[in-house]
């Protein structure tokens, strides 16, 4: 089992035999009290309760809440609730799901953040090339680079996770037949357009390189 040690401003995961494997959490403010609910680890501080990811170690949400005083889990089903009490009050804190989170993570283009989250839903690292979310997760990132003119990104993505070059076409905004003029698009357009190509091309190739040699 792990255990986490509270010292003034810091956090330090330990096992029973006192070794740590991972850096210590840095808090914000000083902890009263702590709960940890995978992948995260719900702190009570003065007037806030925050948030931090056991994945990277960062405060990720501060609630603000004045004179908080006990933090309890509640187990419902699959779902680890956290119960928040103070002087007055009962809270209840409700878990996005893991699925919500990373959809989230993608809007604001934080992508990386989001494929960690995808991968520690993994218990091994074998299972992150066949485990749906995280294939999912790749694919999404894929297309938000490859749209975002981050081709080398997308294709290595497209690569891992062995993307059918037909979906990738769909992805083009407004796709033009082989035979169709430049003539309505603007020159920063048809500069993207000729990139796109480019990167398909090669994607291709490679792709159909990689066939031929098998038997």
């Amino acid at each position: 089992g792990q255990y986490l040690l509270n010292g003034p401003n810091v956090g330090v995961t330990t096992s029973l035999q006192g070794m740590s494997q991972r850096p210590p959490i840095m808090f914000v403010s000083t902890p009263i009290d702590f709960i940890y609910s995978h992948p995260y680890l719900i702190v009570l501080v003065r007037d806030y309760i925050h948030i931090y990811s056991y994945l990277d170690d960062q405060l990720k949400q501060e609630i603000p809440l004045k004179f908080c005083r006990t933090l309890l889990t509640m187990q419902q089903e699959n779902i680890k609730n956290i119960i928040v009490t103070n002087k007055d009050n009962i809270y209840l804190l409700v878990p996005l799901s893991i699925e919500e989170q990373i959809e989230q993570l993608l809007n604001s283009y934080r992508l990386q953040e989001a494929l960690t989250l995808a991968e520690s839903s993994c218990s091994s690292v074998k299972q992150r090339s066949t485990n749906r979310l995280v294939l999912s997760t790749k694919k999404r990132i894929a297309f938000i680079e490859f749209s975002a003119m981050n081709v080398a990104r997308a294709l290595s993505l497209f690569d891992d996770i062995h993307m059918d070059f037909h979906e990738i076409l769909t992805q083009i905004p407004n796709f033009l037949p082989i035979n169709s003029s430049w003539s309505n698009i603007d020159e920063n357009n048809k500069n993207q357009y000729v990139q796109w190509l480019n990167a398909l091309c090669d994607y291709m190739t490679r792709k159909s390189a990689e066939f031929s040699r098998q038997p």
